[in-house]
């Protein structure tokens, strides 16, 4: 329900003109998305993992954050090179500026809607097609051993 909450929110920054409470309403939206998909994705995953693993698999998840973070510059860098050339904060128009903004938020939704599906599938089809048991589920490796 989170990702999906983001996805949406990035899609309602599309539009090119909104008033100001819409917009702080919006990110705010976009801030509960997050917080509902960070912290359960975070527990499903340590939860999965034996406690000597934890500090390791935990600095692997900032990694990949920090990472997905620099990526999202690069992303909205590219977009802005190619679609207002060499500009100055000074050249830039604001209607230039909302124009890149609509472009990098509909790719920013179209990465969520992917995200979306990939999840759905581990979720509902992959689980049911897998041998691997889900993270609250012991493996007969560890039930033998116990």
């Amino acid at each position: 329900s989170g990702i999906i909450c983001t996805t949406l929110s990035a899609f309602l920054f599309i539009p090119s003109h909104h008033p100001t409470y819409l917009i702080i309403l919006n990110t705010v939206f976009m801030g509960i998305g997050t917080s509902l998909f960070s912290a359960p994705t975070k527990n499903i995953m340590l939860s999965s993992l034996h406690k000597s693993y934890y500090g390791f698999a935990s600095s692997v998840i900032s990694t990949t954050r920090s990472v997905a973070q620099s990526l999202s510059i690069a992303i909205i860098t590219l977009v802005s090179s190619l679609s207002l050339g060499v500009v100055t904060y000074k050249t830039l128009t604001k209607d230039a500026f909302i124009l890149l903004s609509s472009h990098v938020f509909l790719i920013f939704a179209g990465l969520g809607i992917l995200g979306v599906l990939i999840a759905f599938y581990l979720i509902f089809v992959k689980d049911k097609n897998s041998n691997i048991a889900l993270p609250n589920n012991q493996s007969s490796q560890e039930k033998a051993s116990a």
